[in-house]
Parts: structure tokens; C-alpha cells; sequence
């Protein structure tokens, strides 16, 4: 019990006041929860190491960037076009809650902005690989980067007309990172030179 003025300082509290003689407890109210979200995290664990094994060098991590900036693209291409026909309802799903947001495949806007938020810092991932030569070196690739620009821009687009005010907040935030980046390795390379 001693252990749980650290693990579990309301527990530990709880049984005091109780004053039961036990001698062993479990760390928390519900340790049937407990138990599955440690196995959540260790599954989350795994997938991570698996996705770092699977993804091992520039080329596969640039293929997968290039398929997250396509499905954002999709779907902010989709959910900007449900949004403007006034989100009407498909078949048996009823789209009342957000009438005055884009959520495309997605309930809630929140969820969908920082999906659209995970693909947007793929594709600018994609362009700065690209402008690195370090996607593919043999071609030129002038009209890549302009697919994936116009994927960053609807993308954009279709982050800003969720009107979730944590994906905007979080758009303006990964924007300002990745000016703040740049100026800085523009003044690294200006100073190498």
C-alpha cells in the first residue's frame, strides 16, 4: 500500500480513510481498464517499431509520404466539395452536427483537421526531400512539386474550412515551425558557403 502514495496518491488516499486492513492493492480504481491501456500503449509501441523496420530508407519513407499527401488531398478535396453542396446526408449516415464545417469522411472536425494536419506535414516533408535532391536524383522533377504544392494547398484549404479551432491553431503553429526551420538552415548554408 505504501507504494501507492507514489503510483496512485488518490487511491492511496481513498483507502486510508476507508481503513481497511488490506495489505495489497491494485495501483488503480479499475484495474481491468489499467490493464488494457498498458496493452494499448505496448501495442502502439510495437507499431511504431514496426513501421520504423518497415520504412527503413529515404525511398520507402518518401513513397509513404507521397500516398499520405495523396489521401489528404482526397479527402480535403472531398470534404471541401460536400462542404460547398451544404453537407447534406449520405444514405443512412446524418451529417446534422457539423452543417457548418467541412468533415468530409470524418464526425467530428477536430479529428479530421489534425488528419489533414498529419498529411500536410507529410507533403511538406515530400517538397523538403525534394528540394534536397534526396527523392530522386536521376529525374527532374518540376511537375512532382507541383502536384504536391497543390496538394499542400488543398490540404490547407481544407484544414481552414473545418473551422476546428485547435487545427487552425495547429496549422499556424506547424507553419511558423517550418518558417522558423528554414531561416534557419538558410543562414547554416549561408554561413557554410
Amino acid at each position: 500500500i505504501e507504494f501507492l502514495k507514489f503510483f496512485s496518491p488518490e487511491k492511496y488516499k481513498y483507502i486510508i480513510d476507508l481503513k481497511t486492513d488490506s495489505t495489497y492493492s491494485a495501483i488503480t480504481l479499475s484495474p481491468s481498464n489499467s490493464y488494457f491501456q498498458i496493452l494499448h500503449f505496448i501495442s502502439l509501441i510495437i507499431l511504431v517499431f514496426i513501421l520504423k523496420m518497415v520504412f527503413y530508407t529515404n525511398r520507402h519513407k518518401n513513397r509513404f509520404y507521397l500516398f499520405l499527401s495523396l489521401l489528404g488531398f482526397i479527402a480535403s478535396l472531398f470534404a471541401v466539395i460536400v462542404y460547398l453542396n451544404g453537407n447534406p446526408d449520405f444514405f443512412i449516415f446524418k451529417n446534422s452536427y457539423y452543417k457548418s464545417a467541412a468533415t468530409g469522411f470524418f464526425i467530428n472536425r477536430t479529428v479530421f483537421a489534425v488528419f489533414l494536419l498529419f498529411t500536410l506535414i507529410a507533403s511538406l516533408e515530400l517538397i523538403k526531400n525534394i528540394e534536397n535532391k534526396i527523392f530522386n536524383k536521376k529525374k527532374d522533377n518540376f511537375f512532382f512539386k507541383i502536384y504536391v504544392r497543390l496538394f499542400v494547398i488543398f490540404i490547407t484549404i481544407g484544414i481552414i474550412s473545418s473551422f476546428s479551432r485547435i487545427g487552425n491553431f495547429l496549422l499556424l503553429i506547424t507553419i511558423l515551425f517550418y518558417l522558423v526551420n528554414e531561416f534557419f538552415f538558410f543562414k547554416k548554408q549561408k554561413y557554410l558557403i
